[in-house]
């Protein structure tokens, strides 16, 4: 990414220095660094806005939300995320807004939040069958199963855990 971010800075294409620093970001949540990835990511806010690059906004704000998920800020992680919701509703990218779903639906699951999560869910598995995103629509799947365990809806479970296995 590093490379790829020295150029696009050089060629001055801001849309390109946010993918980078998003990119980087990612490595640095991986590593369990959340503070660095946020930097990097409110880097590539910053880019992708001088750009006007909605979409790239709204990825962004998913990964923002999501790092704070990953580190137990429920409250800023919702609020993150429905901007994120929000912006790309703006944009009509639909495909762009599966993952961000699966993360409202994981936060309200941590939260122990299990009807809401399976409305987040299934909001998300419709929108990732429309898109073709199956990684998305085989995920939200499994954590529909866990959310239904989680209700005692055992049949309800099972009959998503056999979706899943068949997506995957």
């Amino acid at each position: 990414y590093t490379e790829a971010l020295v150029i696009s800075e050089d060629i001055g294409d801001p849309s390109g220095v946010a993918k980078c620093r998003m990119g980087i970001g990612h490595c640095l949540r991986a590593k369990g660094d959340t503070d660095g990835a946020l930097r990097e990511y409110r880097e590539a806010e910053a880019q992708a806005s001088k750009a006007n690059d909605e979409v790239l906004l709204g990825r962004i704000y998913t990964e923002i939300g999501t790092t704070y998920l990953n580190a137990g800020d429920f409250t800023l992680a919702e609020e993150i995320l429905r901007k994120a919701v929000n912006t790309l509703d703006r944009t009509g990218a639909q495909h762009e807004k599966s993952p961000t779903l699966l993360m409202l639906g994981t936060l309200a699951y941590s939260k122990g939040r299990y009807s809401d999560a399976l409305g987040y869910y299934e909001k998300c598995m419709e929108i990732a069958e429309l898109t073709n995103n199956l990684r998305v629509h085989a995920q939200a799947l499994y954590y529909s199963a866990q959310a239904y365990s989680r209700m005692a809806e055992w049949q309800k479970s099972k009959a998503m855990l056999e979706m899943a296995e068949e997506a995957f």
